[in-house]
């Protein structure tokens, strides 16, 4: 009895399991669990943009960026140039290799054939766009897995938040007032908010979009140009212009010379000076080939001089661009100026800014780097320096002319004290704010001072 009902037992079981094992061989995905399978979308990316460059997809997918071009591709979300938005911390934080967990930023450019990948890990809409071509852009739509209706959340969302609250506010002061009214603001709240005057030129580069987007023409917007926090505003204005004009070289120096018709010499040399800003986007930071659309695209020596200026401040600036490392060296950038043509002291004029924020050196290092100039050119360089420590320090002018005095000889102490008078009166737009300063800082810098005064004076007229 016994054995006849484990025979039985047996025999079911080995039914069960053939049952099983039949089934699996007729519906290999009745035993899947889908939720295993992980989920990825290849976005691709060249010269000419992000292909797609609008997807959405789940929580948990991987994004592979993957370069199909001739040059470098640097994937990030914005704003540009900070990487703020996706989580609150901006590239200098998140970079780091000991940061944790990872943001949504490539951290640098990826090379041809090369990838880098993401997985988004929380709901929410993300714009991006390439560091380096600053104009590509594209937007992530990140749902929850059922689709279902979301709210954007953030690790640091108190941040963000507050980030996103002031684009809102500098956007609508440009809506209902200007692009001058918007700068004013951002200059009060720079002065009262460390984190915001470290944050100035992303927010200048949102002002000039806004500013396009409302007037939808570069004469009108640009007349709102400043230089405050490294000519933010012009960049911002470049970088949509480049978006949405149909001729985006040819038509500049006209634009430029309409704009300046009957104003300041300084309005003309502003516009002509962002144009350069402009090429160097245009090129991807080709510092040559844009050099030579100076020349080609803009009447008269002033013109191609201001034109070129802007290009070589842009080149040295932090904010890197595709073409750039090409052509400098950062072991002694000084080299980059050396084997240059055009306006060469311009482009010794901007080397202390490679020195000082890429390379990190301070001050009286960068005077020694000076000495190492092309011969006919330290006193550029030292210029230079003046320019860039005023630019850092705009609240204690008086401590920027004690530092030029320890450039040397009293030649080269004049050339950085020049620097930093004409920073200022550029930084402030008046003529009478440097010569307020001169009335200020005493005998000892005040000859040097007004000399700056004088030799600006041409220029606001």
């Amino acid at each position: 009895m016994n054995r006849q009902f484990l025979s039985k037992k047996r025999l079911i079981l080995w039914g069960i399991l053939a049952f099983i094992f039949i089934s699996f061989l007729l519906f290999p995905n009745i035993f899947t669990f889908r939720e295993s399978v992980p989920i990825s979308v290849t976005v691709h990316i060249n010269e000419k943009g992000f292909t797609p460059s609008e997807i959405n997809i789940q929580v948990g997918t991987e994004v592979i960026f993957v370069n199909i071009g001739e040059q470098e591709h640097w994937p990030a979300g914005n704003d540009h140039p900070s990487h703020i938005l996706y989580d609150g911390t901006n590239l200098k934080t998140h970079c780091d290799p000991l940061f944790s967990p990872k943001s949504f930023d490539a951290c640098k450019g990826i090379k041809k054939e090369e990838t880098w990948s993401f997985v988004f890990d929380k709901v929410g809409t993300y714009k991006f766009h390439d560091h380096l071509w600053p104009q590509f852009e594209g937007v992530i739509t990140v749902f929850q897995k059922d689709f279902e209706q979301f709210l954007l959340t953030g690790s640091n969302a108190l941040d963000v938040k507050q980030y996103e609250e002031l684009k809102d506010k500098l956007e609508k002061i440009v809506e209902d007032s200007d692009p001058r009214q918007a700068i004013r603001e951002l200059q009060d709240l720079s002065l009262l908010n460390q984190k915001i005057s470290d944050q100035c030129h992303d927010f200048l580069h949102i002002i000039g979009h806004a500013g396009y987007e409302k007037y939808k023409s570069f004469h009108e917007a640009v007349e709102y140009q400043e230089d405050f926090c490294n000519s933010g505003y012009i960049h911002g204005l470049f970088e949509e212009y480049f978006k949405s004009s149909d001729n985006l070289v040819f038509d500049l120096g006209k634009e430029c010379k309409n704009y300046a018709e009957n104003k300041r010499g300084i309005d003309l040399w502003n516009c002509n000076h962002g144009i350069g800003h402009g090429f160097m986007y245009f090129t991807g930071g080709d510092i040559d080939k844009t050099l030579n659309l100076c020349e080609e695209n803009l009447d008269g020596g002033a013109g191609i001089t201001s034109c070129q200026n802007g290009a070589y401040m842009e080149f040295f600036n932090k904010e890197e661009l595709a073409k750039e490392k090409e052509y400098v060296d950062s072991a002694n950038p000084l080299n980059t100026c050396k084997i240059r043509k055009s306006s060469k002291g311009d482009c010794h004029l901007y080397a202390p800014v490679y020195f000082s924020q890429t390379l990190g050196k301070n001050f009286v290092d960068i005077f020694k780097e000076c000495k190492k100039a092309e011969l006919g050119y330290e006193m550029d360089c030292l210029r230079g320096i003046g320019m860039e420590a005023m630019k850092k320090n705009m609240h204690t002018p008086e401590a920027v002319l004690e530092l030029c005095a320890q450039a040397g000889s009293y030649v080269k102490q004049e050339a950085c004290i020049g620097g930093a008078v004409g920073m200022y009166i550029l930084q402030e737009g008046s003529l009478s704010a440097g010569e307020n300063l001169c009335e200020k800082i005493g005998k000892k810098h005040k000859n040097a001072c007004l000399k700056e005064v004088k030799r600006k004076e041409i220029f606001f007229k």
